[in-house]
């Protein structure tokens, strides 16, 4: 922010008064120190955004378990956009122990993005909850917010 924009905000929230000194712009306060802190408190906010989560999934496979890991993933998106799909078959694609945790957790959100297009938010929930990267979980949660639930029409998405 430039001092002139911070000068007119502090002005507009009449805080201080911006006076024209020659060629000089001058913000005065005509509050003492202690009056000035009492009304600018309620102004004021963290610059820390207090919803910050960290990822700790490590996706970082040698060749060989990478291409096994990333056919199965493939085997089960691939499920998980067929239209025919059943709440059966989305937990048992789901289900599947055989991943890395990392890869398990996207699985899921892919999972709960899947069910949340199909309107089944039953499915939806449990897949979110299922995940353990709490970074993901967030940005489901903040996906779901935004977007309203909709049914996807997979059958143009497949062909």
């Amino acid at each position: 922010m430039t001092l002139t924009r911070a000068f007119d905000e502090l002005a507009s929230l009449g805080l201080g008064e911006v006076v024209t000194e020659g060629r000089e712009r001058v913000l005065r306060f005509s509050d003492g120190k202690k009056d000035l802190w009492q009304r600018s408190r309620e102004f004021m906010r963290s610059p820390v955004c207090p919803d910050v989560h960290q990822n700790n999934d490590n996706l970082s496979l040698v060749k060989d378990a990478f291409d096994n890991v990333f056919e199965k993933i493939w085997q089960f998106l691939v499920e998980l956009t067929q239209p025919n799909l059943t709440t059966n078959e989305f937990y048992q694609a789901v289900a599947n122990d055989a991943l890395p945790i990392a890869y398990k957790n996207l699985l899921l959100i892919a999972a709960a993005d899947s069910a949340r297009r199909r309107g089944w938010d039953t499915e939806m929930n449990w897949a979110i909850e299922k995940c353990s990267n709490p970074q993901l979980v967030s940005l489901i949660q903040s996906w779901v917010e935004r977007w309203p639930q909709k049914k996807l029409n997979i059958e143009s998405i497949v062909t």
